[in-house]
């Protein structure tokens, strides 16, 4: 894992608090972190074959982001919520990429107190309203 985060340049690069937490909030404050600006680039160099992966794997990535489409334009993400330890949400994001009128714009979308669906809300209702979607 530490190979392709080091990579693909993703965030602080710190995934010292283990395999199976680094992208979880940690009392210590060791964990991934990355600006909603940065994910948004991150994909940008995605969906422009910038990074090093397979244009198989890239296909098949878009595959499992496809979220909804219509006659404006294909819309592919994905949600993440952060909750604090009594359960409430602290965090929620989209991040992802639109492919519309033959453009493609890549989007990070992070909420303060809300889940990530409703990051994809206020990603879709923009979206929508710039016919893009």
């Amino acid at each position: 894992m530490k190979i392709w985060i080091d990579k693909i340049s993703f965030g602080n690069k710190d995934i010292s608090a283990g395999i199976d937490r680094f992208w979880l909030p940690q009392e210590d404050g060791n964990e991934i972190k990355i600006t909603p600006l940065e994910q948004a680039k991150l994909v940008a160099k995605l969906v422009n074959k910038q990074l090093p992966f397979s244009e198989q794997s890239v296909e098949l990535l878009k595959e499992i982001m496809k979220e909804k489409e219509t006659q404006h334009g294909i819309l592919y993400g994905k949600t993440g919520s952060a909750a604090d330890n009594s359960g409430n949400y602290i965090l929620g994001w989209f991040v992802g990429f639109v492919e519309s009128h033959g453009e493609t714009f890549a989007f990070a979308c992070a909420v303060k107190g809300k889940m990530g669906k409703d990051a994809r809300a206020i990603i879709e209702e923009i979206f929508s309203k710039q016919g893009l979607l």
